[in-house]
């Protein structure tokens, strides 16, 4: 049970960040690239085209990030039920410190994770699918107010992502010193 619990914590703990990662460059890579095809796009040609390369982007990644969510919430949802039978299986009690800071990395990212997918996210989906219907319909003052609240809570949900990285990336570094044992250079 405990190579089991064990494994799961890890995957998962891996999976979650690689999941969380690959929004993170898609993200990057699409909207760094897209403003340089000078992209026009038909439905919405009431917009500067550095609007339309932006909504173009925006529409390309869309599926990509609503996948990563997903997998976000799976993965953190079994690493959160590892992490219990991590505790109740009385595996923490060597070292306490580092699997402390482990637990509690997980905790916080888990958090953020749902706070932005529950609370950050539908207001800011609403935003868009409404910038996206009055662009497409030529309502460029409705649109511009809809992007504007879309970019209120943009920096957030960016923020929230990217501290969520940075936990994940301490709890996996907490983790390995928590398996490494005194006098040892190994884990163990």
């Amino acid at each position: 049970m405990r190579t089991a619990t064990s494994m799961l914590c890890w995957l998962s703990l891996s999976l979650w960040l690689a999941a969380a990662l690959t929004a993170g460059g898609a993200a990057f890579g699409v909207f760094a690239t897209m403003p340089e095809l000078q992209i026009s796009l038909a439905n919405y040609g009431h917009l500067p085209s550095e609007d339309q390369a932006r909504l173009a982007a925006g529409l390309l990644t869309e599926p990509i990030f609503a996948a990563t969510d997903i997998l976000q919430i799976l993965f953190s949802t079994l690493l959160l039920l590892g992490v219990v039978a991590y505790w109740w299986l009385g595996m923490g009690r060597q070292r306490p410190l580092p699997r402390l800071l482990w637990t509690g990395s997980i905790a916080l990212a888990c958090g953020m994770l749902w706070w932005r997918i529950v609370m950050i996210m539908p207001p800011m989906n609403r935003d868009l699918r409404l910038y996206r219907e009055a662009a497409e319909a030529g309502r460029v003052e409705v649109a511009e107010e809809a992007r504007s609240a879309f970019e209120v809570l943009h920096p957030v949900a960016s923020g929230m992502m990217e501290y969520g990285v940075l936990l994940l990336v301490l709890a996996i570094l907490a983790g390995a010193a928590a398996g490494v044992q005194r006098g040892k250079t190994t884990p163990q």
